[in-house]
């Protein structure tokens, strides 16, 4: 005896909710991709100020020893 489908509402919204998730994500990655920006800032200019501090780092230099410990 064949069985009959039945067609499952549950999955078919599942499947809907999270396809509709996923295209509102790709849309706002397009989104931001194409414009540059988020909420008004634009993204080049905070990268660059965040990657372009100079800062000079002092190094305390070892001593050299001997094989027997000795300056």
């Amino acid at each position: 005896m064949k069985k009959k489908f039945r067609f499952q509402w549950g999955a078919f919204l599942l499947f809907l909710t999270f396809a509709g998730l996923f295209f509102i994500l790709a849309l706002r990655i397009v989104t931001i991709q194409a414009t540059g920006s988020v909420e008004g800032q634009e993204l080049a200019a905070k990268a660059a100020a965040k990657y372009s501090q100079e800062e000079v780092l002092s190094a305390e230099r070892g001593k050299y020893l001997t094989a027997m410990e000795k300056l």
